[in-house]
């Protein structure tokens, strides 16, 4: 048993971001990868394809990647490439 059920439903505000607040930080972004290393970038990105794809620690390789400037969508969609994605089974 919880002994700590809760009545009501807790109030939820959304996050509201502005057309400017967007345009700041997609200009932030396109800065950044403009500016990067890009050979240190993609090594860093090779680096972690290949530990994801064997049987190294990711880990290393994830910060690896990040410091070199590479975005979590980036990083992401190595590990993506690697592993797939899960759908959840439709139950019948």
């Amino acid at each position: 048993m919880n002994d700590f059920l809760v009545d009501e439903e807790p109030e939820v505000e959304p996050l509201r971001v502005t057309k400017e607040a967007l345009n700041r930080q997609l200009a932030r972004l396109k800065k950044v990868r403009s500016s990067r290393d890009k050979r240190k970038w993609r090594k860093a990105l090779d680096a972690l394809h290949n530990a994801a794809a064997g049987k190294a620690n990711t880990m290393p390789r994830i910060l690896d990647a990040v410091r070199a400037e590479a975005t979590l969508g980036e990083v992401c969609d190595v590990l993506r490439g690697v592993f797939g994605t899960w759908d959840e089974p439709t139950l019948y």
